[in-house]
């Protein structure tokens, strides 16, 4: 199982070490074990350069990723509020409150149960029933993945709900070069999360997050964009600048 002994592990800095250890090590031909792309021990932290852009404004700066918790059955992401240095654009001060997402951890797959955080005072939760598909551990070349079910949003007393469907594809290998440097062979793995709103509300949503993946690094890169009713509203990308890793342990 992909977390164990990861408690007492001391972290090391992965930088350039990470973009040739990326590259050092190939997977064979169409075929990839995807929880040696998508390392989730306790301690482990990621520092990305971001960019996010919205109808009004838009703003720059960097984010913190770290695992929170992490054992055999679930592992928790806390995302970090930003430190912007550039914004631009009517609403350029909107709050990014930290962000906690659990994910359920099995041999089979990675599956987003439900997502934190607080706006403006009041407690906002996401859940996703069934657990939405988040990645498999285990896949193909162009091989995709489907899952469906509710997805309930509540924002202090408020709450609705909508039905989703998501598909998961590996689209392949591709060379990255982000602030950290740069990665060969990293796996692109695609997510599209269509949500429908029913009356009074109407909307139909559609989240599409591209991920690139090196080995023994996770995320050097990610591409998320939204679109309401077909028109998009909002994009946002994350580039590694760093990456702190629990090291192996000792041979015995």
């Amino acid at each position: 199982m992909p977390h164990k002994n990861a408690t007492d592990r001391c972290l090391v800095t992965l930088v350039h070490a990470a973009a040739l250890l990326a590259g050092a090590v190939s997977s064979p031909a169409g075929a990839f074990d995807l929880l040696k792309y998508f390392p989730t021990p306790n301690g482990a932290a990621w520092e990305y350069r971001y960019t996010e852009s919205w109808s009004t404004g838009a703003c720059s700066g960097k984010r913190m990723l770290s695992v929170g918790a992490a054992t055999d059955e679930a592992v928790t992401f806390i995302t970090s509020t930003p430190e912007a240095d550039k914004c631009s654009g009517a609403n350029a001060a909107r709050g990014f409150p930290p962000t906690t997402d659990t994910l359920g951890v099995s041999l089979y797959a990675y599956r987003l149960v439900s997502r934190n955080s607080a706006i403006e005072g009041a407690t906002s939760t996401t859940q996703w029933m069934a657990p939405l598909l988040f990645l498999p551990t285990f896949s193909n070349v162009y091989q995709t993945y489907s899952s469906e079910g509710m997805v309930s949003e509540t924002l202090g007393d408020s709450v609705r709900s909508a039905s989703y469907t998501a598909t998961v594809k590996v689209i392949g290998l591709e060379d990255v070069n982000v602030p950290a440097g740069k990665f060969t062979s990293t796996v692109h793995v695609q997510l599209v999360e269509r949500r429908t709103y029913p009356p009074p509300l109407t909307a139909r949503v559609v989240t599409r997050t591209d991920r690139w993946l090196a080995r023994e690094v996770g995320v050097v890169r990610l591409k998320v964009e939204v679109f309401v009713d077909e028109q998009r509203t909002e994009s946002r990308q994350l580039q590694l600048l760093r990456a702190q890793l629990p090291a192996p342990p000792a041979d015995e």
